[in-house]
């Protein structure tokens, strides 16, 4: 059950409410009752608050992470398009 629904959940933090229809999907699958997903409805909205705020730390950390380490690329101030000198 853990692996289904780590692997139903990528993208789950850029929808609204997704998380839910992963956990009924998976609770169906394993034939579980659905009335542990009608219980989440009331907390889902603070919920969803917290994964949004998880995911948007980890984009701004992976990206002060990766600049540094990405290649800069310097022009001449004199050159032109695709480093060819300007007429």
């Amino acid at each position: 059950m853990m692996l289904t629904l780590m692997l139903t959940s990528k993208g789950v933090a850029g929808r609204s409410r997704a998380a839910l229809v992963v956990l009924t999907a998976t609770l169906t699958q394993f034939q579980l009752p659905l009335e542990g997903a009608a219980i989440l409805l009331g907390i889902d909205q603070i919920m969803d608050m917290g994964r949004t705020a998880v995911n948007v730390m980890g984009n701004c950390m992976a990206h002060a992470v990766r600049r540094p380490l990405g290649r800069r690329v310097r022009r001449r101030p004199d050159a032109g398009v695709c480093g060819r000198e300007a007429f």
